[in-house]
């Protein structure tokens, strides 16, 4: 068995946790690791927070409440969706996807878009929404 067939083999999901805090040695490998995870064309277009104590048991509170808003919606009881719509409690992903993507990673998703469309021999203006993303030649 190759390694990665070792690993594939090995992994599980975890859906029960100790109530223990992780400490800030296991907390730094765990981030360590996910630096060099793959990403979406490489760009690593992820940010990481990180909440203890009170501000997690906000953060879980608040989370718990705006799962339980969609419960209709996942279980499709008729006009679940509509009404979620009207009180304004439409599920919108882990993030607003309307958001402009950050600053800091353009750069890098620009440089991938000029080497894969490169490498496709595109010759035109790539946009993305209204703005250019890259004049290809």
């Amino acid at each position: 068995m190759n390694d990665f067939s070792a690993l594939a083999a090995s992994r599980r999901s975890v859906r029960a946790y100790l109530d223990k805090p992780v400490s800030a040695e296991d907390l730094r490998a765990i981030l360590d690791d996910a630096a060099s995870a793959p990403s979406w064309s490489n760009t690593r277009a992820f940010r990481v927070a990180i909440a203890q104590g009170e501000q997690a048991q906000r953060l879980r509170k608040d989370y718990v409440e705006r799962f339980d808003k969609t419960l209709d919606i996942q279980h499709h009881k008729a006009m679940a969706g509509a009404k979620a719509a009207l009180r304004g409690d439409l599920p919108d992903g882990d993030f607003p996807v309307w958001k402009p993507y950050p600053s800091e990673l353009r750069p890098a998703q620009v440089e991938v878009a000029k080497l894969l469309y490169g490498l496709m021999g595109w010759s035109a203006l790539i946009m993305l929404g209204a703005t250019p993303l890259i004049g290809v030649m």
